[in-house]
Parts: structure tokens; sequence; C-alpha cells
């Protein structure tokens, strides 16, 4: 890593002298082929994994398990990026998300941190306030890449759309494939820049996260996708899978779901925090772990410092979180599934709605 600035030279997978694609019309037809994905079929000895122990699952992070897709969902401004980088130099230094002790990587390893709108200087500015707080990102500058495509826009568009189906980039896919090849994270961000279909189209959505999938199972690596929250998931302060913004495919083709949010003004007031230092906290919180529990309680508080890095703090005023939990548990609950309900627009169908329904009453 050059010490002027952070950002390297995008590698080139594809012949010298070719441009990458950039998903206006005209320059894509021939670049489409069907997504070829060889058949991985392995067969479970029922009877030796019945009398023998399991192998040790292979963790990048606390419930993002090696050759696996996961995903930290953010509303806009409240630190998704700057996060993701601090995820980035804690896999390749070994050391704990934002301080969080519960959040540390088993081992360290490489990791690339791609950035498909944010500058080249915008990036040296986060690097340099991350360095800051966490001393130990110089040592570790050999396992961390980062690389800017923002005087690229379309390059990182493994999908586009077509009038039957989605269509495969062939050289954003040899791209992404590089960058994942021995590496043990590839970080991307945001998700939106990675196609250039419609994100409420479940089959649409599924087949992005099926490509994604298989590049991370051929390569070993843990690919973790940044991507924006709902507009209702943000004003009912929701936190758990569904507040991710688009299909529900999305969420559902990844194994591990990390939400980050800011403070609510219920959970402000439960806490003693006033409007001036709510705007400082943010709420890390990861509902779906497909292979392990949980890291800790399963969420934290994180705080915003110089630069805007997050850094971990406990409860952070009088009364703590257990009191927040019994003050204000039943209003989120019934906030978040009447949100729910409004975004399936079938009130009360489910099981589940209908039992909230009994529960709470009208709302």
């Amino acid at each position: 890593m050059e010490t002027d600035t952070p950002i390297q030279p995008i590698p080139s997978p594809w012949p010298e002298g070719e441009a990458v694609v950039t998903g206006q019309a005209g320059d894509v037809e021939r670049w489409m082929s069907p997504i070829e994905i060889e058949p991985r079929l392995k067969t479970v000895d029922v009877a030796s994994a019945a009398e023998n122990e399991p192998p040790e699952l292979d963790f990048v992070l606390p419930g993002l398990l090696a050759g696996t897709v996961g995903l930290l969902a953010g509303t806009g401004g409240v630190g998704k990026s700057i996060l993701g980088l601090q995820i980035a130099t804690a896999v390749a230094s070994g050391r704990p998300v934002a301080g969080w002790q519960a959040f540390t990587p088993a081992v360290s390893g490489p990791v690339v941190y791609v950035a498909a709108e944010d500058p080249a200087e915008v990036i040296h500015r986060r690097v340099h306030a991350v360095a800051a707080v966490e001393p130990w990102v110089k040592d570790s500058a050999d396992a961390l890449e980062l690389y800017s495509l923002a005087d690229a826009p379309g390059a990182l568009r493994v999908m586009l759309a077509s009038k039957s189906r989605p269509a495969p980039n062939k050289r954003a896919q040899a791209l992404v494939r590089a960058l994942a090849q021995d590496r043990r994270l590839l970080i991307l961000d945001p998700l939106r820049r990675a196609h250039g279909l419609n994100e409420l189209d479940s089959d649409a959505m599924t087949s992005l996260l099926d490509f994604f999938a298989d590049v991370a199972v051929a390569s070993g690596c843990a690919i973790l996708l940044l991507h924006h929250t709902s507009q209702s998931a943000t004003f009912a302060g929701i936190s758990d899978a569904l507040a991710a913004r688009g299909s529900t495919a999305i969420t559902d083709g990844c194994r591990f779901v990390a939400t980050l949010r800011g403070m609510s003004q219920s959970e402000a007031n439960a806490l003693s925090i006033d409007d001036t230092r709510k705007r400082l906290y943010a709420r890390l919180e990861i509902p779906k772990c497909s292979y392990s529990p949980p890291p800790g309680e399963g969420w934290c508080w994180l705080v915003r410092g110089q630069g805007g890095v997050l850094s971990y703090v406990d409860a952070p005023a009088p009364g703590g979180a257990a009191a927040l939990t019994k003050a204000n548990v039943q209003q989120r609950e019934k906030m978040e599934w009447s949100a729910r309900e409004r975004l399936c627009e079938q009130p009360y169908r489910s099981q589940a709605c209908a039992a909230r329904r009994s529960k709470y009453g009208e709302w």
C-alpha cells in the first residue's frame, strides 16, 4: 500500500486494451451469456456423520462462514461504509470489529474492499481516520486491498436487465471472481452498484445472489455486500433481516445478515440521551446467522467519533439495556409488525401477524 494514497489500481482479469462494460445499451449484448455454474454435488455419508464428530467450521467473522455470502444493511448516512472499512481492517489484522470483543475474527487474512461509488480521496480520509483510532491498521496494510470504482461506473455490475431474464456481464463477473481468489473476505459497497436489475424482482435478486454464492463457494472467500434499508423499515426502526431494501430474496440468499441504524427517539428517552448526543449513536444488530449463534447478545451500541469512526460502547446512559428492553419492547414490536403488515399489503394473513394482533389488539 502506497503512503500517499491507500487506493490501488484495479486488477484487470480481461485482455489488455479492452474497455470495461458500463452497462449502457448497445455495449452489453455481446457480453451476455447464460450463467455457467458447475454442479458441485457432495455426498454426505449418514452413518459416518452420525458416528464421527463434525469438523470445525471456518468462520471469517462470528456468524459469517468462509465461502458464503453476507449482508450489512444500513440507513443512509448511518456509517455503514466506514463500518465496512472497519470490518475489513478487523479481518486483515485479527482485531475486534470497532472494538466489540464478541465480534472478533478467529484468524486474520487477506481482505479486498471495493468502493463502487466513493472516490479515492474520500476513502483515503476514512482510512486515515480509522488508523487514528486503530493504529494497528498500518501494520496489517499488506493484507488489505482497497479499490475505488467511482471513476468507472458500471464496472462492477455483474448482471444487467434484459427483456426476458437477467443478463450476466462477463467482464464484471470476471472481475469479481478475480478479486475473491485467494482472499479471506471480499466487501462490495454498495450492492446497488453491483447490478442493473430491479431489486423488487425476487427472481432477478435470486439470480444475483446465486452468482455471488457461486463465487464464494468456488473461491472459499466470504463475500459481504453493503446495502441500504428500506424507507419503511427506517421510519419504523426495524433492525431485523426484513429491514433490507428490495425483495426478501436478497436476505434469503445471504447466510449472514447484519443491520446498522441510528438510535430511535424512544431508545434515547429510555437511556436519557439528549438530541445532540442521540445522533452519535448507532445500533449494530445481527439478526441472521445461519450456522452459529449471533455474537454476544446479538447487538451492540456504537458511538461515532472523529472522522465518523465507530467504536463499541456499553449501554450509553443511566438505566442501561435492561431498562430499555422493559420499557419499550412492546412498543417497538407493535411498530415493527405494523410496518411489516403495511409492506406486505396483506394485514393479519399470517399466523405470526394474527398472534401479534391478538396480543396487542388493533393499532
